[in-house]
């Protein structure tokens, strides 16, 4: 008597073990060869530092190759450090720091005037260029994303506080 063989898929033993509810093979690898979390956060250390010294932001051109290369790592451990510490993409963290620089710029602008009247004559699209982004449409997105207000909105706030 011959016994009839069924015809099976042949799965590899690391799609089986994943069918099985394991990490394969290959996570574990993978996990091994990242950087511990104190990597992680020494680069993004690194890349604050030189992001504002340097204030690379100010180049509406940066890409995430060039600030590496500053920081002296490769593009994907930073964006993996970005991703990890920061919790942000890497146009993310790079538009948070145009943000904060504007924020500067206007409070610097703001604290010249005496009478809470705006002298400077800046626009949004002044700010905007004044602190690395290349549209005003952008900046003022990006701004209201991260402060919840306009930039006009927070410019106006800081002049009452001058008016009181």
């Amino acid at each position: 008597m011959k016994i009839k063989q069924r015809k099976t898929k042949n799965y590899s033993v690391k799609a089986f073990w994943a069918l099985l509810g394991y990490r394969s093979y290959f996570q574990k690898e993978k996990e091994a060869s990242s950087l511990p979390s104190k990597q992680y956060s020494s680069i993004i250390k690194k890349s604050d530092q030189i992001m504002l010294e340097k204030k690379l932001f100010l180049n509406n051109n940066l890409s995430l190759t060039d600030l590496a290369k500053e920081v002296g790592t490769n593009r994907t451990y930073l964006s993996t450090s970005i991703k990890t510490v920061k919790k942000q993409s890497f146009c993310e963290y790079l538009n948070s720091n145009r943000v904060e620089y504007s924020k500067k710029i206007i409070k610097e602008k703001i604290s010249k005037c005496d009478t809470g009247i705006d002298s400077s004559g800046m626009t949004a699209e002044d700010y905007a260029i004044a602190s690395g982004f290349s549209t005003t449409r952008n900046f003022v997105r990006c701004f209201k994303k991260k402060e919840g207000i306009t930039p006009t909105q927070y410019k106006n706030a800081l002049l009452w506080k001058v008016r009181e």
